[in-house]
């Protein structure tokens, strides 16, 4: 089983126009590709936001006891004009 260090974490590219040739993950999180003329993804090229199957133990602990969650949303957003 492979480990996941990185998950429910938010990845921004914000550019005039981005060209994607390769891989971008953010592991149970999300992916926002902002552009302002025009997004180009390339054969071959992925984005993922999968958790390939790992439940991942994301909380926080007070007073009273620990708290666990493993449900977040998962989503990849590209923005741009429509021409």
């Amino acid at each position: 089983m492979n480990t996941i260090y990185s998950a429910y974490g938010q990845l921004t590219v914000a550019a005039d126009n981005i060209h994607h040739y390769g891989v971008l993950a953010a592991p149970n999180g999300q992916i926002f590709l902002d552009a302002r003329e025009t997004v180009y993804l390339a054969s071959g090229s992925e984005l993922s936001v999968a958790g390939s199957g790992v439940a991942v133990n994301y909380g926080e602990v007070d007073d009273d006891n620990l708290k666990w969650t493993t449900d977040y949303a998962k989503s990849i957003i590209v923005r741009h004009p429509i021409r």
